[in-house]
């Protein structure tokens, strides 16, 4: 089962045994934007994520992949064909 970015900080928090009350406290978010966050309803930006991993007394760990179909590329590969051309 994949985790959503909302349920892996929810984990997180958990894991730290801090309620959002607390990890509010910790971190300056708001206890309404955490909820919000780990109901993937708001996207945090990258500061906020570090506030929320430092009150959890853990680290960011940012892993991004792309994909895309060989067709979608132009023969140098170095930029994507416009889709509706």
């Amino acid at each position: 089962m994949t985790l959503t970015l909302g349920g892996q900080m929810k984990l997180m928090r958990i894991q730290s045994g801090i309620s959002q009350a607390t990890l509010s406290e910790k971190s300056g978010l708001s206890r309404t934007f955490i909820s919000q966050i780990e109901n993937d309803r708001a996207n945090p930006s990258i500061g906020t994520l570090q506030s929320f991993a430092r009150a959890c007394n853990a680290t960011l760990s940012v892993s991004l992949s792309f994909t895309s179909s060989a067709n979608d590329l132009d023969t140098d590969h170095t930029k994507m064909r416009h889709p509706l051309r």
